[in-house]
């Protein structure tokens, strides 16, 4: 029977979807490389990442092909390298491929549920098979308390649990002071319906009503939905108050100039723009929605809004942005999260996922160092 390894000893493989993106490689396997020794697998890799040994598949440019390529390689790669641990993020296509693999070496199993897992494939006319395919892994791991209990009800039942961080690294994240910000309101993310941009334009316009003065506001992001709140915007005449830079790659400069942060989703896992807000110091509403409420605590570091609306939520932004002193409380407590959702936190996590797997016992010790990867 083979015995479980220290930290510094395990060897993991992750299958991902993280073609050169080096920001989300550092997020999602950075922390791994924490506390083991971790391998990543994806079509058309990125060159080179600090602590990270890095494997591609060079992509054929057809979608199936890539996937069939990827899912092949895994195997082999999985079965000649002694990993001692096969796992990545998303069920669909990724987590089955890296299920295939772990359950062809006869190694354990680790998949990173995001929102649309829960959310959408788990409910769907197939999701009685979503749900087999979950408690097939040995460990699950969520970003929060609200999806622990959710895949309960959905009844999926893996071998684990376990919760896993959605990392920041804090010096990225500045704090100013109120003084020095010149930005009302923020909102950041994919011009997708499930973040419905659509609906902060209608907050935003319900606002020029009620609110003294002039607003200045500012969305950060692209996506499919973009030119309808382009048309929104000026239909309603507020081209002059919505600034709209479209994606930036380092949003820092924004959130350190910015007064309130706006979440409108649907539907979340855990919003990392959430956490880069609060990171920085900036108060935010958001929508009780996914797992906001292990960061967010109405009152105390944000304002939860039960009813995902234009009017509740506009009357809690407004309540916001005349109120200094809430303001400026919301905004000191925000900044907890730096140590809740750092790097160390996800390593912290990652020990968790892998004693849980049975890959090294909670008497282990962690002799892997940090990588160095830019803050």
């Amino acid at each position: 029977m083979t015995q479980p390894s220290t930290a510094s000893e395990a060897s993991v493989l992750i299958v991902a979807d993280f073609a050169e993106n080096v920001e989300k490689v550092e997020r999602h396997v950075g922390p791994v490389g924490m506390v083991a020794e971790p391998t990543l697998l994806c079509v058309d890799a990125p060159d080179d990442v600090a602590g990270v040994t890095v494997a591609s598949v060079s992509p054929v440019g057809i979608r199936p092909l890539d996937l069939l390529a990827l899912s092949v390689v895994a195997v082999l790669e999985a079965l000649r390298g002694e990993y001692e641990l096969v796992g990545s993020y998303s069920l669909l296509p990724y987590g089955v491929i890296a299920l295939i693999a772990g359950r062809a070496a006869g190694v354990p199993t680790h998949l990173g549920v995001i929102g649309s897992d829960i959310d959408v494939h788990a409910t769907a006319r197939y999701g009685a098979a979503v749900r087999w395919l979950m408690s097939r892994f040995t460990v699950v791991s969520v970003t929060g308390r609200t999806h622990r209990d959710r895949l309960a009800e959905l009844g999926v039942t893996p071998g684990a649990v376990e919760t896993l961080a959605n990392p920041i690294r804090p010096a990225a994240y500045p704090v100013s002071d109120d003084t020095e910000r010149s930005i009302d309101l923020l909102w950041v993310g994919r011009f997708g319906p499930e973040k419905n941009p659509v609906r902060f334009v209608d907050i935003v316009d319900r606002l020029t009503e009620t609110v003294a003065g002039d607003l200045r506001v500012v969305m950060l992001g692209t996506g499919v939905r973009r030119e309808a709140v382009e048309a929104e915007i000026r239909r309603r005449g507020l081209a002059d108050i919505v600034e709209r830079p479209g994606w930036v790659p380092e949003p820092a400069t924004y959130y350190r100039r910015a007064r309130v942060y706006v979440l409108t989703s649907e539907r979340e896992g855990l919003p990392l723009t959430l956490i880069e807000a609060m990171a920085s110091g900036v108060p935010a509403v958001v929508p009780d929605v996914g797992n906001v409420r292990d960061p967010a605590t109405d009152g105390d570091n944000a304002l939860v809004v039960a009813d995902n609306a234009v009017e509740p939520m506009a009357t809690a932004v407004q309540r916001l942005l005349t109120d200094e002193a809430l303001r400026s409380r919301l905004a000191t407590n925000a900044t907890d999260v730096r140590e809740d959702y750092s790097y160390d936190a996800a390593a912290a996590d990652w020990r968790g996922i892998l004693e849980a797997a049975g890959v090294y016992t909670s008497s282990s010790e962690s002799t892997v160092e940090s990588p160095a990867v830019s803050p």
